[in-house]
């Protein structure tokens, strides 16, 4: 199993790589972009429904759609290579819930962090306009505080087992170039933390049971972006025809 050394390193030459391969004449050039992702229910990924049943209660955390924004900017070293990175909030949102022979408690709560990335990206030209590119690297999260939800029967207390977590990002998607309107982008995202981020502690108030959940906090997410007019892939239109 490739450890998270082995990871970070990988993604560090490949960098210096990218970096060192700037040969063509309107390269290197900056390209910024915005972006919304929206997260996709942990039910399709690894961090499925966790629950624990006690005494003719079940105790459950349920992943819930959540969403991402933010400011993207783009370094292109070559037609075919380019790095990334930006600044993105991310809210996770998940539902709690509290069911017994004769009650059924729930609550929303939402975990809010801030993320920087670090990918490189490879692309494949497919038609005049369009480009398909895949990506792969490294992402910190920081996390602002613990969170805590109540209801009738219960207290959820989340609270975040450190304040910056790094971890793998992996991306897949498809650029559609104009010539002087800017750049659009579909894809998707892989996010998975190197280890957990959040411990939820979930205490029934009328018994005082109290059980644990260990979130991961991986997602997957749809990502929808633009980036802002650049004169070179004008250029690289004119020359495909």
């Amino acid at each position: 199993m490739v450890n998270k050394s082995s990871i970070i390193i990988l993604c560090i030459s490949i960098l210096i790589a990218l970096q060192n391969s700037a040969v063509a004449q309107q390269y290197p050039s900056n390209v910024f972009g915005i972006q919304f992702k929206p997260v996709i229910s942990g039910n399709l990924l690894d961090d499925p429904i966790k629950s624990i049943h006690v005494d003719a209660v079940e105790y459950s955390i349920e992943r819930l759609f959540g969403h991402s924004v933010g400011m993207v900017f783009r370094r292109d070293y070559t037609k075919k290579f380019s790095v990334e990175s930006g600044i993105n909030f991310i809210k996770r949102r998940y539902e709690v819930k509290l069911e017994g022979e004769n009650f059924i408690n729930q609550s929303i709560f939402g975990i809010v962090s801030y993320e920087i990335p670090l990918t490189a990206l490879v692309y494949i030209r497919l038609f005049e306009n369009i480009y398909m590119n895949n990506s792969l690297g490294i992402a910190v999260e920081w996390y602002p505080s613990s969170v805590a939800t109540t209801d009738t029967n219960f207290v959820l207390d989340a609270q975040r087992k450190s304040w910056v977590l790094p971890g793998v990002v992996a991306n897949v998607g498809f650029d559609y170039r104009t010539r002087n309107k800017g750049k659009f982008y579909f894809g998707a995202t892989y996010k998975r933390p190197f280890s957990n981020y959040y411990n939820a502690y979930l205490t029934h108030t009328t018994v005082g049971n109290r059980e644990k959940f260990s979130l991961l906090g991986s997602f997957l997410t749809a990502d929808f972006r633009y980036y802002f007019p650049v004169e070179k892939y004008a250029d690289e239109i004119r020359e495909y025809e």
